[in-house]
């Protein structure tokens, strides 16, 4: 059985979608708005917006947000 192959760029694009769509809620739980995380993050908010919209590859920035939410990040290989 031959499994269909996903590209490198495909690859990217889903996991950057996922991490933002986590970032984004996890904001919202907190009830917090994008000019607070940037105040206390110092990532500015347009980075954030993008981030969250999965259009931004900043691993440091993201890195930067995970900490300042206390959070890690899991990977795992999914089919």
């Amino acid at each position: 059985m031959m499994m269909e192959q996903m590209s490198k760029k495909e690859i990217k694009k889903e996991f950057l979608k996922d991490v933002g769509q986590i970032l984004w809620q996890e904001r919202r739980r907190r009830r917090l708005s994008i000019k607070r995380v940037e105040k206390k993050t110092g990532v500015p908010c347009w980075i954030i917006d993008s981030l969250e919209r999965g259009n931004c590859a900043d691993i440091f920035k993201l890195f930067r947000l995970c900490g300042y939410y206390g959070k890690k990040i899991r990977v795992s290989l999914e089919e």
